[in-house]
């Protein structure tokens, strides 16, 4: 029903005339009918329930309606679950599913829904006999008579609402535990899953050493067998964790070859026993590093080289990979008053809760800052004008705040952390292509440029609409992230000043009249592109690389989702 509503204040009379029509209204008709069938006949079997002992041949149909009952049940069970939608709904074919995988997902649901109804089996039993203990009234079980003649009654009436609140509250439950049930049902099959995707080798994936088998796998089906490119991969992965704050020198000497002929610490082979300590008995190691963080990227590098994986292209036959974030109003990055201090004097502020819960990582950014080391790596700044100040916020300066702010933005769900997170494909891609190029390619050499196959696109509905600050940190993005070229991109909704009133629009045939222009239409829209390379003006506004014009009002949901399809283009 809610599906049909929203249909029709979409398409408007379109849909209208099509869900009215006399064959539609039979078959809404047909399909009411045979969902009312179980509530009528659950109404038969309470009613030959409650009179068998007063007609004998009531006793005789109780089974059959019984049995009617479960048949009608199990029947519109079965039709929902294998015809969920009208052929109307149906806005695309279904995907074709191999047999094998339409009996797993059938049997998955199989088993919630058995699960779901043995556990309400047991609880509607438990609450039948509470509700006999306690006495309370069961309006089911009591014949018209008594019902007629008690319902005037205060203990009554009170008992009939007790009653109704603990049925409602059950049968509530019982609705709501589906959830419950999927979310379990999920981590075992997902648990199954990963043990069928080993081999079901159980006993080697929980007592294999596969921190230390990194530099292989990666080197067998990363890097084609060249070797000799995994020690400077791995330390521009371990340098970029160090430049996070995610791990300090001495953890990063554990980690990274920096020109050594050996492997690192971390790569050491261990003993069983010494793994299972440290992993499950929390003993601490001097080789593995302190951070959660990275703790858990290398673990999920490791099991996840330890999958099969498909062969790698060859650089530089990459195909194009187009990364679309959708943005409308969220924080590209966070300010000092607005954001970190906000509420100081009634609350725990922002950057307090995030120095608490990111301790180690926060002291390894102010060793950095007093190195002089700044967020850009291009720019050195003297230690003496960073102040060892702790967490007393009002004595940091504002050049100070800036790299606060960089590093806070760093740690909460911010457009900036997004963009950053997904431009560092490029660096990945120009590595992947200096290990493993086609020597004797065209393509090689001066012509390969990684924004030629990978681009970031960010589709920012409301950058026309965006106050200074905003346009401020849009351009700080792009200067951030400038190493990146012109992978990075933003596409935005222009449009035109507004043409007038409707009376006073020129006429359709009028030479004044703007090209393309629906009469009923006061605006012309554009779907425009830059980048960090374009041209900006004395504002701050940069100068759109394309500019196309869109056929009418762009905006055709309320999801932040379905207003970027602009970008497409």
């Amino acid at each position: 029903l809610l599906w049909s509503m929203s249909r029709v204040e979409l398409t408007s009379a379109a849909l209208l005339r099509r869900t009215l029509g006399c064959v539609c209204l039979l078959r809404g008709l047909a399909a009411g009918v045979l969902w009312a069938l179980p509530l009528v006949t659950y109404a038969a079997v309470r009613y030959a329930d409650a009179l068998q002992n007063e007609d004998a041949q009531l006793r005789e149909y109780l089974p059959t309606a019984i049995a009617v009952h479960y048949t009608v049940s199990i029947i519109g069970f079965v039709s929902l679950l294998v015809f969920p939608v009208r052929h109307l709904d149906r806005l695309w074919p279904t995907t074709p599913v191999p047999v094998r995988l339409r009996v797993v997902r059938y049997f998955f649901w199989f088993v919630i829904f058995a699960l779901k109804y043995m556990l309400g089996l047991i609880v509607v039993q438990a609450v039948h006999r509470a509700t006999t203990k306690l006495d309370l009234v069961a309006v089911d079980r009591e014949g018209w008579k008594e019902v007629t003649t008690a319902w005037t009654a205060g203990s009554w009436a009170s008992g009939v609402i007790q009653s109704a609140l603990l049925w409602i509250s059950t049968f509530f439950l019982f609705l709501a535990d589906t959830q419950m049930w999927f979310v379990v049902a999920c981590t075992y099959l997902g648990v199954m899953t990963v043990f069928a995707q080993r081999g079901c080798e159980v006993i080697r994936f929980a007592s294999e050493d596969a921190i230390a088998m990194i530099p292989q796998r990666f080197v067998d089906k990363v890097l084609g067998g060249k070797a000799s490119a995994f020690p400077a991969i791995w330390d521009k992965i371990v340098e970029h964790m160090h430049y996070e704050d995610k791990c300090h020198s001495i953890s990063k000497g554990n980690m990274a070859f920096s020109g050594r002929p050996h492997k690192p610490k971390l790569f050491k082979r261990s003993k069983c026993g010494e793994r299972w300590a440290k992993t499950y008995c929390c003993l601490p190691s001097p080789t593995w590093p302190e951070n959660s963080d990275v703790q858990w990227r290398l673990l999920a590098l490791s099991r996840g080289l330890g999958l099969p994986i498909p062969k790698p292209f060859v650089a530089p036959y990459f195909p194009g990979l187009t990364v679309l974030i959708p943005h409308y109003s969220e924080s590209i990055f966070l300010l000092k008053d607005r954001d970190l201090l906000f509420g100081q004097d009634q609350t725990v502020p922002l950057i307090d809760w995030l120095t608490t819960l990111y301790k180690d990582e926060f002291q390894l950014f102010i060793n950095r800052m007093q190195r002089g080391d700044r967020a850009d790596k291009t720019v050195r700044v003297p230690a003496t004008l960073w102040n060892d100040n702790g967490t007393q916020w009002e004595l940091y300066k504002e050049e100070e705040w800036e790299s606060i702010c960089e590093w806070a933005t760093m740690r909460m769900q911010t457009l900036y952390r997004t963009v950053a997170g997904m431009c560092l494909y490029h660096p990945a891609l120009q590595a992947h292509y200096n290990a493993n190029r086609h020597e004797h390619s065209a393509l090689a050499g001066e012509v390969w440029d990684v924004s030629d196959c990978f681009t970031c696109l960010v589709s920012m509905q409301r950058y026309k609409a965006f106050r200074p600050i905003e346009l401020e940190h849009c351009n700080r993005m792009f200067k951030k992230l400038a190493s990146v070229g012109k992978s990075l991109k933003v596409a935005y909704i222009d449009n035109t000043r507004q043409v007038g009133l409707a009376s006073e629009r020129p006429a359709d045939d009028s030479p004044d009249r703007p090209p393309t222009l629906h009469r009923d239409q006061s605006r012309r829209y554009f779907s425009c592109l830059i980048d960090g390379l374009c041209e900006t003006d004395e504002q701050g506004w940069r100068k759109p690389i394309f500019r196309v014009e869109l056929p009418g009002y762009p905006i055709l949901g309320d999801g932040k989702g379905d207003n970027q399809n602009h970008a497409i283009i």
